[in-house]
């Protein structure tokens, strides 16, 4: 398996600028997440099988160098889950009642890295060659790359994973990746992440742990969130790393 090259391995020495990548997320913003335009969010039914995980994608040293990164981030907290009043307000309340909180918004921090060589090419040249899930490799555009963590007490909110505005937004249902990273982590410490197999029954949580260089694949309009860490990461100093790459078909575009 190739390796991302060492001389990339320095966080902020090659960087693509917007001019190089296109935001695929910010086109047409005006109209993007107008949900009454199609059934993004409409109530869905899937299998836990339909959840993929890959465990020996990455090597060690990618791992633990992505991790050692995490460790030295300036984290913005702010970051957040549609809330409860967005949903009032798109009128698609009636079919996600129960799955909000009141008027709670959980909000998490968050490092984005949308314009990042070294892990647009980890992306391209490594996780995506070995993800046998995604047949249409071709065509796979990067929307949104960011880290996320979480602390103990602010756990995520169900939602689903918002695409740019299409014309077929269910053929664009390109996946969600998420590759997790903490050399320490202990199964004691919780935070796994959800996922509400079929919207309309609440008995359909599938959980997975984290891993670290655990890679997990999953259609991103299954409703899912970070569940919380125990306080024994206080005690000891430990955080929960998530890389996530939001995905879009280009040619649906």
């Amino acid at each position: 398996m190739s390796k991302v090259d060492n001389k990339m391995m320095y966080y902020g020495s090659n960087k693509i600028f917007p001019d190089d990548v296109k935001d695929i997320f910010n086109i047409n913003i005006k109209d993007r997440e107008i949900f009454s335009n199609y059934n993004w969010w409409g109530s869905c039914d899937y299998k836990k099988e339909d959840i993929k995980i890959y465990d020996n994608i990455l090597s060690k040293e990618i791992c633990d160098y992505i991790f050692d990164l995490c460790t030295k981030l300036d984290w913005a907290y702010g970051q957040q889950s549609l809330s409860f009043n967005t949903l009032v307000k798109k009128n698609i309340i009636h079919n996600y009642y129960d799955h909000w909180p009141g008027n709670t918004i959980f909000k998490f921090y968050k490092h984005n890295f949308l314009y990042d060589k070294y892990f647009t090419e980890l992306f391209y040249k490594i996780v995506l060659p070995n993800l046998d899930c995604i047949t249409d490799k071709n065509n796979i555009t990067i929307s949104r790359l960011y880290f996320n963590t979480h602390t103990h007490g602010i756990c995520g909110l169900l939602h689903k994973d918002g695409k740019s505005v299409t014309n077929n937004i269910r053929k664009n249902n390109a996946p969600t990746v998420l590759l997790y990273f903490n050399k320490d982590w202990n199964i004691n410490y919780d935070g796994t992440t959800s996922f509400l197999l079929n919207d309309k029954d609440y008995e359909s949580i599938h959980h997975v742990n984290l891993k670290h260089g655990r890679i997990v694949v999953f259609p991103s309009n299954i409703s899912h969130r970070m569940c919380d860490i125990s306080p024994y990461t206080i005690k000891n100093n430990i955080l929960r790393f998530v890389v996530a790459y939001h995905l879009q078909y280009s040619k649906y575009l």
